[in-house]
């Protein structure tokens, strides 16, 4: 598998940089390569040469900044998903659950996150590394909307679950189930009913 760390690159030159200070348009420019990359052609077209071509940067640029390809897409991935859908403050406990569930239905159904997520999915059925960046993700996501579910129940808004995680599963659940078997779109729709099974479990 490639997403890994390869050996010690060669010393080439690029764009500017500041030691090893992160320029922020580079290190987007490299995170935005990172996705493209998975989503046309899969996890294992994903190279630290590949990526620097992609991303007009030096190899030496990325490898000072992470350790490996596996450790760009993670912070991608991560990346991607805190700017599209971020902790709801609305003031309505239930607000923010519904707002949180159909905003992350929405970004997992449509490019270039959907390739991603199905490709970090995969990989982390064959590689131990590849399984630990696809855990660092959900265990990510996962962890917001258990905030959100304690918040509610906090304010009375929901009965408190005997197993909030059993309930973040059922959440989560049906959003990968449609991804991988694509029978299905993972949408608001999805949301909407995942939202309303969720509300009766807990009313």
């Amino acid at each position: 598998m490639v997403i890994r760390g390869e050996a010690s690159p060669p010393r080439v030159t690029s764009r500017p940089h500041s030691g090893r200070r992160r320029n922020d348009a580079a290190r987007q420019d490299v995170l935005e390569a990172a996705l493209r990359i998975v989503a046309e052609r899969g996890v294992k077209a994903l190279t630290m040469e590949g990526l620097a071509r992609e991303a007009r940067v030096a190899k030496q640029t990325i490898y000072r900044w992470w350790p490996g390809t596996a450790s760009v897409l993670l912070e991608a991935a991560v990346d991607r998903a805190a700017a599209v859908v971020a902790l709801p403050e609305t003031g309505d406990p239930l607000k923010d659950i519904e707002v949180f569930l159909t905003l992350t239905y929405e970004a997992a159904g449509r490019p270039p996150l959907a390739e991603v997520l199905r490709a970090m999915a995969s990989e982390a059925q064959r590689d131990p590394a590849a399984l630990d960046i696809f855990q660092r993700f959900t265990q990510e996501r996962r962890r917001l909307l258990r905030t959100l579910i304690d918040r509610a129940a906090s304010a009375g808004a929901i009965l408190r679950p005997g197993d909030p995680d059993a309930l973040v599963d059922a959440a989560f659940g049906a959003l990968w189930y449609r991804l991988l078997v694509g029978h299905r779109p993972v949408d608001g729709a999805l949301a909407q009913s995942v939202l309303d099974v969720l509300l009766r479990i807990t009313s």
